[in-house]
């Protein structure tokens, strides 16, 4: 039998990173469109005025491109992205998610399985040979993420 879980990005924290880098995209756009002083960064560099508005707009540029790249993301089809899937022998699932490229790991080759907590998200952490995997329970769902720990347990061979 196989178990399979939905992972994507369209997470609570997911829709907040991408709205707080558009929004910090707009406020550096905004800083470079109407500023009329220098800059000075932690007394170390100092700009112009044309240079503290080039520096301004590349920061909008950069978070603009992260909030751009999060939305996009967040509006793949749910059939583009690759679903986390559990059979009889072994693990496959996205290398990032929300992605399609993915990696299959059986379990008699798995060298280790960690749950880590990184800013209150459980991460599942497992360790093979053949490469390594870093799932994110905000990304499954919270029951979905359990289910899926679950689904893992019962597998694995027992040492």
């Amino acid at each position: 039998m196989e178990d399979v879980f939905e992972y994507g990005s369209t997470s609570k924290p997911g829709v907040l990173a991408m709205v707080g880098c558009l929004a910090a995209a707009g406020f550096m756009a905004w800083m470079a469109w109407t500023n009329d002083a220098g800059l000075i960064l932690n007394g170390i560099l100092r700009f112009g005025v044309t240079g503290a508005s080039i520096f301004y707009a590349a920061m909008a540029v950069a978070a603009g491109g992260m909030g751009v790249v999060l939305l996009a993301g967040m509006l793949k089809p749910a059939s583009a992205r690759a679903p986390i899937r559990l059979d009889q022998e072994a693990i496959t699932a996205p290398v990032n998610p929300g992605g399609s490229k993915t990696l299959r790991l059986d379990y008699r080759g798995i060298t280790g399985v960690a749950i880590k907590s990184v800013a209150g998200n459980k991460v599942l952490s497992i360790k093979h040979p053949n490469g390594s995997l870093a799932i994110s329970g905000a990304e499954v769902g919270g029951e979905g993420f359990d289910a899926m720990l679950r689904s893992l347990a019962a597998r694995l061979p027992r040492a």
